[in-house]
């Protein structure tokens, strides 16, 4: 028998009386082979166990009603629940009343097991139309009211919200959002900075909404992906599990997870990440980096009293666990407590890559979530050969205190990844936290072997200039610059120019001087003009540009694994070939799609892929015609001063060297 008390107080959750720290996992409760059946309670007792290891305190039991045991295990190993309703289709008078009898009989069944401690009714407004419905909002506040007097020992969620639909009345104001750190990283630091500031838009405006604006804010999901290694999933007699060729009409395709080894084969990865165990493995750390990243910055504002990851574990072709579907644990496990603690360190480097000599800056928040910080703590840091100890005053539970430390890098003799390391020492020399940021440092270009360049693009110009290059007339010019070609510049790269293209440019082709269409078909019924439009492949270079934007490789919820080969002509960036945390100031928001399979094995410098290994396209291209050749790209290069960003700086030093090399 267990007894607690759970409730809110302050803006902040408590229990037992003291704060509470939320950091929890989505568990949609599915099984290898059980589908919703767990296979033993050995297994349920395993993966508790495992999820308490990576620092989860809650496990969010995803619309589902789970077998008995589930809570068994948590009541005894210690495990707070939140539990959902399963979802109706469609809200009608006759649905809703079999809501309420399905949550009449949980409560039957389940309200003596003290570790569930909040139940929701409805998730991301499915079924329902909360923002249209005036009835469907008096509704769920009658339905909060009436579970609140059924059963007061556990906090309501009306609606775990989503943009765009909101809460009515609640006991938690939770909200859900995804974006990845590298890709959308000033995206994902504002909604966590609007989060915390209790804004508007998580709930409704209507007359019906109740908000006291004291409900404690919980980020009730976010999430990347990383991909399970399926040769742990497979079966003795090695076959793929049942589940592998299902998915292909999720997400835009790319949820298939069968075939992944052989597209992996098919572009030629391997060239890239080595072979394909590597590549899951450096995708996990890929993985790891992210959610890092964004429990730091959610960490980082005081306000904000929880979370819960996407999720406890993959499922089926869902890519985003902190297991596999089979229990493995993400090769991170052992890494991830120190972000998904009580007291947390969030470094916040202001830059992730710096040149050589330069100084790097952390603002560093220190948060207690539900402990606290005695009197006598203190930071002691480390980064490359300077160390240094700070004093912290002590801190009650949930509050983020600011320590800045400045250190310098040296003089690095090549590309580097340093690590910067951060712990808090207690008065008797106990370590109550540890964390550490990787900063890219970037080599002197004191022996810059300056690209003799033309330019029609009066900016590039001036900015290859300021970085030491040479501007020359286009006869004397080693390399021609541009931000578009049309037929007269395809000519001179069939003579020999050789041709950088920075695209900046509305989606569609590469180039703008193509015809719009073919002739008329064959078969015409159309009574207009008919014909169909030409592909791209048809005119050189043959590849369309698409926004990433509202397409499926923007990467807010299905991973985008985007890389830069680190050979030849960027040899000399540090890291990959995943894009690491510096690559957001340059990470592409468009790219080159029309390829074949085999032009990645060479012809592609820098590209991505979706999920399972699909959607390949390219950020940086190499195609060569006649006696010239072009090279275009669509890394963001101008985004700062020139100088700024050591990365902008490496990455123009060699599209320069890779567009004048033979």
């Amino acid at each position: 028998m267990g007894f607690r008390k759970f409730e809110t107080r302050d803006g902040y959750l408590h229990l037992n009386g003291e704060p509470l720290y939320l950091r929890g996992a989505l568990d949609q409760d599915y099984y290898p082979d059980g589908f919703g059946t767990p296979p033993s309670l050995e297994m349920l007792e395993d993966q508790l166990r495992k999820a308490k290891a990576m620092g989860l305190n809650c496990l969010r039991c995803h619309i589902k009603v789970p077998d008995p045991r589930y809570y068994d295990v948590a009541d005894r190993l210690g495990m707070l629940i939140w539990t959902e309703i399963p979802n109706i289709e469609t809200y009608s008078p006759a649905s809703s009343a079999r809501l309420r009898a399905t949550m009449e009989g949980i409560l039957a069944r389940d309200r003596n097991h003290p570790s569930i401690v909040i139940w929701t009714l409805i998730n991301e407004d499915w079924g329902t139309r909360l923002r249209e419905a005036a009835e469907q909002r008096e509704w769920i506040s009658a339905m909060v009211d009436w579970l609140r007097a059924e059963d007061p020992l556990r906090l309501v969620v009306d609606n775990s919200a989503c943009f765009p639909n909101v809460h009515v009345k609640t006991d938690i104001n939770d909200y859900h959002f995804y974006r990845t750190a590298v890709d959308r990283r000033e995206e994902w630091d504002r909604l966590c900075q609007e989060f915390a500031g209790n804004p508007d838009w998580t709930f409704s405006q209507d007359n019906e909404a109740v908000r006291t604006k004291q409900e404690p804010l919980i980020l009730s999901e976010f999430g990347v992906w990383g991909l399970p290694d399926p040769a742990k999933l497979r079966d003795e007699n090695g076959r793929d599990p049942w589940w592998m060729p299902y998915g292909a009409t999720w997400a835009d395709g790319v949820a298939l997870p069968q075939g992944v080894e052989a597209r992996y084969r098919e572009l030629g990865l391997g060239q890239v990440f080595g072979a394909f165990s590597s590549f899951i493995e450096q995708v996990q750390w890929h993985q790891h980096m992210n959610l890092k990243y964004e429990l730091e910055v959610i960490r980082s504002h005081a306000p904000i009293g929880g979370y819960v990851i996407t999720e406890l574990t993959d499922v089926h072709w869902e890519g985003n666990g902190l297991m596999d579907m089979a229990r493995n644990p993400r090769v991170f496990a052992e890494a991830l407590p120190e972000v998904n603690s009580d007291i947390v360190i969030s470094p916040g480097a202001r830059r992730f890559a710096i040149a050589s000599g330069d100084d790097a800056t952390f603002d560093l928040k220190i948060a207690t979530g539900g402990a606290t910080l005695p009197e006598g703590s203190r930071l002691v840091w480390r980064f490359g050969d300077e160390s240094g100890d700070v004093a912290l005053r002590s801190s009650s539970p949930m509050q983020v205190q600011d320590v800045e430390i400045c250190a310098g890098s040296g003089r690095a003799a090549g590309a580097d990844r340093r690590t910067a390391e951060f712990s808090i020492l207690g008065p008797n020399g106990q370590r109550l936290a540890r964390n550490t940021e990787t900063i890219s440092i970037h080599a002197s270009r004191k022996d810059l072997q300056p690209v003799r360049f033309a330019s029609d693009a009066e900016d590039i110009a001036a900015r290859l200039v300021a970085l030491g290059h040479e501007q020359v007339d286009i006869g004397d010019s080693e390399v021609f610059v541009t931000g578009d070609i049309d037929a007269a510049r395809v000519e001179a790269i069939h003579s020999g120019l050789r041709v950088l293209q920075i695209v900046a440019k509305e989606p569609g082709r590469l180039r703008d001087d193509t015809p719009p269409r073919d002739g008329p078909m064959s078969i015409e019924i159309d009574p207009g003009a008919g014909g169909m439009i030409s592909g791209p492949y048809f005119s050189f270079p043959g590849y369309n540009l698409v926004n990433r934007h509202k397409t499926i490789w923007r990467g807010d919820w299905v991973g985008n694994f985007s890389w830069l080969r680190r050979d030849g002509a960027f040899s000399v960036i540090p890291g990959g070939p995943l894009f690491d945390l510096s690559f957001s100031t340059v990470a592409p928001q468009q790219l080159m799609a029309g390829f074949r399979p085999w032009e990645f094995q060479g012809r592609v410098h820098a590209g991505v892929v979706v999920g399972w290994v699909h959607k390949p396209a390219a950020f940086l291209v190499e195609k060569r015609l006649g006696r010239g050749k072009l090279v275009a790209t669509t890394f963001r290069l101008n985004e700062e001063a020139p100088g700024v960003d050591p990365l902008a700086t490496a990455l123009y030093d060699g599209l320069l060297s890779l567009a004048k090399a033979d």
